[in-house]
């Protein structure tokens, strides 16, 4: 009898939901656009090719826009990424901010992927581009394509072998002066 009787009260509530539903537009409205947000959703987790960081925040269409959004204001993120990685066995993740996703690698290998053997696959887009051009123009760290070659070919002449030396001896002479004169007080 027990499980007849929870059967029919299971039938009775689900009655009263289709009835409350199909009465009332706004809430099939409402309903409709939540289950097609989640079918979105499982598709887009789906598609992703790395995995998202285990216990962060993820939301349909949001992605992880809070947890990444209270580390810049609270100027933490880059503490909430390494967190991410440490968590996550320093494995290559991905993390969404609404419809962009990025990619975190955190071990040499990742990095020499990433800049070297596969650097034409990971473009920094014009999302980045406009982002960072008013602080860091149109340069090496915010261009792709024959535009970062040109830059690079550029840049590639500051950073010789005897340019690094001139420029690392004046810095470290500066930063021996400054250390004996904290060692004498």
């Amino acid at each position: 009898g027990g499980r007849k009787e929870r059967q029919r009260e299971e039938m009775v509530g689900l009655d009263e939901v289709l009835h409350f539903v199909s009465t009332s537009p706004t809430v099939a409205v409402v309903l409709l656009a939540a289950v097609l947000l989640l079918v979105w959703e499982l598709n887009v987790r789906r598609k992703m090719q790395v995995p998202s960081p285990k216990g962060a925040l993820c939301f349909p269409v949001l992605g992880h826009a809070i947890p990444v959004a209270q580390g810049m204001i609270q100027d933490n993120f880059v503490d909430i990424a390494h967190g991410w990685a440490k968590d996550n066995g320093y494995q290559t993740l991905g993390f969404r901010v609404a419809g962009q996703l990025y990619v975190m690698g955190s071990t040499p290998k990742h990095v020499e992927h990433m800049l070297g053997t596969n650097f034409w696959n990971f473009e920094k887009g014009q999302e980045l581009q406009d982002g960072f051009n008013h602080v860091l123009g149109n340069s090496i760290f915010t261009s792709d394509g024959d535009s970062w070659k040109e830059h690079r070919r550029v840049a590639s002449h500051l950073f010789t072998a005897q340019q690094l030396r001139v420029r690392m001896r004046s810095v470290f002479e500066r930063r021996a002066i400054q250390l004996s004169s904290v060692i004498r007080s």
